[in-house]
């Protein structure tokens, strides 16, 4: 729960800079998804942009994480058979 919670409030807070990077100093924005299946103008599809740089980064953090555990757990397991 505590990763969770983690890797949660870090994705936010990396996407709400990649979002400020992206409306003022034209940083790469996400693929939009969510403006493909959500309607939405104006200050909405702002809101759509943020929720998805969001995801994207949530997504990539809990892959990551999952990857570094995996990695970790087999090397550990080779040093203990050794």
């Amino acid at each position: 729960m505590k990763h969770t919670l983690i890797i949660s409030a870090f994705s936010y807070g990396l996407a709400l800079f990649w979002w400020r990077g992206w409306m003022y100093q034209g940083f790469v924005g996400p693929i939009p998804l969510l403006h493909w299946v959500v309607p939405s103008d104006g200050e909405a599809s702002y809101l759509l942009t943020e929720i998805e740089m969001f995801i994207t980064l949530l997504v990539l953090s809990t892959f990551g994480t999952v990857l570094y555990n995996l990695l970790r757990n087999k090397n550990g397991n080779q040093r203990s058979e050794n």
